[in-house]
């Protein structure tokens, strides 16, 4: 009977193609989970009366001041006239932040926000029921959205981990089919050390990814998030 190493071995190049392919795919699928402009949000009630958000950039490009409208600026409405706004923690100290409150509304305004940066509001005074809510226009940017930080930060790995191991695998294998192709008169040591040798390449080279990949992304607002208003009880 067949062993799993002879069935690898046997259709290296058919398996390098398809691990290539399907990395690429995964990587042109996750240019459209990142956005170019994108602000989501994730609010959590701390008590009855006052509510923890963060808003943090989602995209793959800095949001300047100028990508919103006059008349599309970041903001949260107020439901109630006694309603407090308040600015908590921000993660970029160089960018000019500030709250400024209007009659039903706070306008929440930046110099820019880079790719996982991010903002910890408190909302305090909340009646009963009050669902939180922000307006605003990003020119040429994706819709305002609320996103789970912790779901988003776990599906970003999970991600990099399957394409880091797809490529890897695709390229150890690939050159492994174009050496035997190529008749290349190599001491391999063994039948299966043409499966053997990739494989574990392929193990090492994607913990190596992820490793010098870990701090991207959404790393740090996970990190900034998870201290600002902990990931307890977050569905």
């Amino acid at each position: 009977m067949e062993s799993i190493f002879d069935t690898i071995n046997n259709n290296k190049g058919l398996i390098a193609i398809i691990s290539l392919l399907f990395s690429f795919l995964i990587q042109f699928y996750k240019r459209f989970l990142f956005t170019s402009k994108q602000l989501s949000y994730y609010s959590k009630g701390i008590d009855k009366n006052e509510m923890k958000v963060i808003l943090w950039n989602s995209g793959r490009e800095v949001i300047q001041k100028s990508d919103f409208p006059m008349k599309g600026k970041l903001t949260i409405p107020l439901t109630d006239q006694n309603q407090k706004v308040k600015l908590i923690n921000f993660t970029d100290k160089y960018s000019d932040l500030k709250i400024v409150k209007k009659e039903n509304e706070n306008i929440i305004e930046f110099d820019y926000l880079d790719p996982s940066e991010g903002i910890s509001i408190l909302i305090s005074n909340l009646e009963d029921n009050y669902k939180f809510s922000v307006a605003g226009k990003i020119i040429n940017g994706g819709k305002i959205s609320r996103k789970n930080i912790k779901f988003w930060y776990n599906l970003n790995m999970i991600s990099n981990l399957i394409f880091s191991i797809l490529l890897m695998q695709g390229v150890a294998l690939g050159l492994a089919y174009l050496t035997e192709i190529m008749n290349l008169e190599i001491d391999h040591g063994g039948k299966h050390t043409w499966v053997i040798v990739p494989l574990y390449l392929t193990i090492v080279l994607s913990l190596l990814y992820i490793a010098f990949t870990f701090k991207r992304r959404i790393r740090n607002i996970y990190l900034f998030a998870k201290e600002e208003i902990g990931f307890h009880g977050i569905p």
